[in-house]
């Protein structure tokens, strides 16, 4: 036991827990706008850490000395992200009639697949959270999280839209979103303003009809390993 400036160190002979991140297709990270990949959390010898991987690396190990009196030896375990070379684009368009009589606050669509995923859009006619009272808010979830496995992972590019019925000037929004078990919904609480979506001029609202798209396209998906 070393103790200097009040910081205690100490030094056991034990073996190093380890974790492993493994990525295939590596040269599609920074091309689908993953500059940094972190791994999950894992234990290390009493300790939280995650591995990260910056563009120059394709395998990791992260190692952890393991606390004193912990005498047991972690297994190796660890995660793997695919990036998919050849990444299609699934579409889904949702009709939504007598629009002005919504009066739940948030409203699901039918569960559509893609990418062997089971997929909604939900969308709330008054608004949430920063858009609330003022503009729609639009979000893709997934439609079963707890279906994805421990650990599991979904890295996806969405684009959402409001389809204009008259000009075809659609409203949209476009991003790539980290799905999973915990955080299964992404999307936009500022979509559009309320009065811009009702107004007689512009084609998103006809005859109380409103068309939402969602187009969904699976960029990598993470697997975890023991």
């Amino acid at each position: 036991m070393d103790i200097q400036d009040g910081i205690s160190r100490s030094i056991v002979d034990a073996p190093p827990a380890h974790y492993i991140v493994r990525i295939e297709s590596f040269s599609l990270l920074t091309k689908n706008s993953i500059e940094r990949y972190e791994s999950g959390k894992f234990d290390a010898g009493g300790y939280k850490c995650s591995a990260h991987a910056s563009t120059k690396v394709t395998w990791i190990m992260c190692y952890n000395v393991p606390t004193p009196h912990r005498k047991e030896r972690s297994k190796g375990k660890g995660e793997s992200l695919i990036m998919m070379k050849d990444a299609i684009a699934y579409k889904q368009v949702w009709e939504i009639n007598n629009f002005s009589k919504l009066d739940s606050e948030c409203c699901d669509s039918k569960p559509f697949n893609a990418g062997n995923y089971k997929w909604k859009i939900k969308l709330y006619p008054k608004g949430k959270d920063a858009g609330l009272g003022s503009h729609l808010s639009l979000y893709l979830a997934l439609a079963d999280p707890t279906a994805l496995s421990t650990g599991s992972k979904i890295y996806a590019q969405i684009i959402l839209r409001i389809l204009d019925q008259k000009q075809a000037k659609h409203h949209f929004g476009k991003a790539n979103y980290w799905f999973s078990a915990s955080s299964h919904e992404n999307g936009a609480s500022r979509f559009l303003l309320i009065s811009n979506l009702t107004s007689q001029y512009l084609g998103y609202l006809v005859k109380d009809s409103c068309l939402v798209e969602a187009e969904v396209t699976i960029l990598g998906v993470v697997d975890a390993f023991s």
